[in-house]
């Protein structure tokens, strides 16, 4: 038995150095709220990428008319200059196709979005159309009426923004499960296996006490491919926790490696229970392999 465990043991070093284990990356989308403005988050691509970037122009454009409307100083054109630019990223995020790759639920919010957008759109496209061609009296009117206004409209954009954050995590745990499901079937068979080959070698006491002993191999062998397996899914587990998605280990080598130890074990024990099925019984038990 501890002759056993120091091949599988020097075995399973030699595999690991030998073949590198392979590295996969979870990628999830990104979320709305806030802009994708700092540098490890431009250099990752997101699935929805140009759906933030889309969302963050009208922020910028949003907080920039916000500072120019609040001045106390404000000239007319400055207003119309600041309402022009945020007429033209409203009209392009209400135009904007967004992804389809992220199910239903996004895509449903994202058409809520639209929709609040095309309202905050035509509110500032009716401060435009008072600054270039109403008249005092219509001035004056819009003046009190547009904060109001407007401030309602932007509540219900924010609401709208929320409610894609909130598909977008719905998507990123789905697309998790997804991902993680064929790592958590083969843990799953490998347990069991591990589980089947333990009761059958313990639970029952055999003769000879090689063949005992050669049972007993088959179960220990089970140990390597979960091992693998387990290793596989627990980095998975922690990289799909993280906010951008992480990277994970797959333990091919030491996987497949388990499984020959596992299958020679195998054999050994059918080769041994054959040997000595046809064996004298005053003839001595060939060692086990």
């Amino acid at each position: 038995m501890k002759k056993f465990f120091a091949i599988i043991g020097i075995a399973v070093i030699a595999v690991a150095i030998a073949s590198s284990p392979a590295h996969a990356r979870i990628r999830h989308t990104h979320s709305h709220s806030h802009n994708n403005d700092n540098s490890s988050s431009k250099q990752q691509q997101h699935v929805n990428q140009s759906d933030v970037d889309a969302i963050g122009k009208v922020n910028t454009d949003l907080e920039a008319f916000t500072r120019t409307y609040t001045k106390q100083d404000l000239q007319q054109s400055e207003l119309l200059t600041a309402l022009t630019e945020l007429q033209v990223s409203l009209k392009s995020l209400e135009d904007h196709a967004f992804s389809l790759k992220l199910g239903n639920g996004y895509t449903q919010a994202a058409n809520e979005l639209k929709t609040k957008t095309g309202k905050l759109r035509e509110i500032v496209d009716n401060g435009i159309s008072v600054l270039t061609g109403g008249d005092v009296t219509a001035r004056k009117k819009a003046s009190e009426e547009f904060p109001k206004q407007f401030n309602t409209a932007i509540d219900e954009y924010n609401a709208a923004i929320k409610n894609l954050d909130k598909a977008t995590e719905e998507a990123n745990k789905k697309q998790s499960i997804e991902a993680g499901l064929p790592y958590l079937i083969i843990l799953i068979l490998s347990v069991l296996l591990a589980i089947a080959m333990f009761i059958w070698a313990f639970a029952k006491q055999v003769s000879p006490i090689q063949l005992r002993k050669a049972r007993r191999m088959v179960a220990l062998a089970t140990l390597v491919p979960l091992a693998g397996a387990a290793i596989t899914y627990i980095t998975f587990l922690i990289a799909s926790q993280q906010q951008n998605g992480g990277t994970f280990t797959i333990m091919t080598g030491l996987m497949i490696f388990g499984l020959v130890v596992f299958v020679r074990a195998l054999i050994n024990y059918h080769k041994l229970k054959k040997t000595i099925a046809t064996t004298p019984t005053d003839a001595p038990t060939p060692p086990v392999a």
